[in-house]
């Protein structure tokens, strides 16, 4: 899988790189762009350290395979990820001189995601398996952080609490209802060990909510889509603000 990892590297410099220059007046100092991307793999780095105290569920624990996938996708991963992100996010935010306006805000979010994503992926291709390939043209934490900078951008302008909550909130439930259809397929194939690649389509069908595996195949597949097509829309988006000077409102406190 080295040559998966090299891919990841490369797709997440270019995306890093065509954020800092999506920054409209004075460019982001090099120091600055480096605090940002290293508060993002702190967060990829504490994340690493817990997952080795991570529980399991076991099947038994949680029969219904759609629930413990909405579970355990909200619980291990999206609250933990999104919410250190968010953390990171708003400790770069803080006193920084820089960020003076919303688009600024909606590129350091991305910023921050993407110092997180480039130390999540290469150890996933250090473990190797398909999805990896899927992560390395899917650059998901970015489009979180771009909504996450966007609603907090939003919050500061406006002076609204309900936009602080939903900086979190919608980058939160979009990672889970991402995350739980492939977390529901692992739940169900768990419950053959080590021998679920072997067993033929007739064996996988016997297994407990089997006859789950195939309709969550094609939701986890379209869900992908869906989020890609997203994902396209949200960086149109950003060149379009920088292109046209959009998304200047001050979030400087005064």
């Amino acid at each position: 899988m080295i040559i998966v990892a090299v891919i990841e590297v490369i797709v997440s410099i270019t995306i890093i790189r065509w954020l800092i220059g999506k920054k409209t007046g004075e460019p982001f100092s090099r120091k600055a762009i480096l605090k940002i991307l290293l508060f993002g793999a702190a967060t990829a780095f504490i994340i690493m350290i817990a997952s080795l105290f991570a529980p399991d569920a076991s099947p038994s624990d949680m029969p219904n395979p759609i629930l413990v996938g909405f579970i355990d996708a909200l619980t291990m991963a999206a609250l933990l990820e999104e919410g250190l992100k968010y953390g990171a996010f708003r400790l770069a935010m803080r006193n920084n001189a820089e960020a003076r306006c919303r688009l600024d805000a909606v590129l350091v979010g991305a910023l921050i995601a993407m110092g997180f994503a480039l130390i999540e992926d290469v150890e996933y291709s250090i473990f190797g398996n398909f999805y990896t390939l899927i992560r390395a043209v899917l650059p998901l934490h970015a489009f979180f952080g771009t909504i996450m900078g966007y609603y907090y951008g939003k919050a500061k302008a406006t002076g609204s609490t309900k936009y602080h909550i939903l900086s979190l909130a919608v980058p939160l439930l979009g990672h889970t209802f991402y995350d739980m259809w492939i977390v529901a397929i692992k739940h169900i194939l768990d419950a053959a060990g080590t021998a679920a690649d072997t067993l033929t389509e007739e064996e996988l069908l016997a297994l407990p909510y089997g006859e789950y595996l195939e309709p969550l195949g094609y939701v986890a597949v379209a869900t992908i889509v869906v989020f890609f097509i997203m994902i396209v829309t949200a960086f149109r988006k950003i060149s379009q603000w920088s292109r046209n000077k959009e998304l200047q409102e001050s979030i400087v406190a005064q």
